[in-house]
């Protein structure tokens, strides 16, 4: 996770990529971007969650589409 001086959340960066990941998303090729650099318009709820994760461990469930999937194939 990427923050502001607040602490605040406001990008997330792929360190590493699994071929789950690739193979649910048909995106690949993202190792070493960040979010915002994938899709410009990533919805700050995105960030929310991946924070949440990232914060406490939890495991969580949320539906998502980028929109961009086939710009990454």
């Amino acid at each position: 996770m990427l923050y502001d001086n607040h602490n605040t959340p406001i990008n997330d960066c792929f360190v590493e990529v699994s071929p789950s990941f690739e193979t649910q998303t048909g995106i690949t090729q993202v190792k070493g971007k960040t979010a915002r650099e994938i899709d410009p318009n990533n919805e700050a709820g995105f960030l929310e969650n991946y924070n949440r994760v990232a914060v406490t461990g939890e495991s969580i469930h949320f539906p998502a589409s980028w929109g961009v999937e086939e710009k990454y194939k």
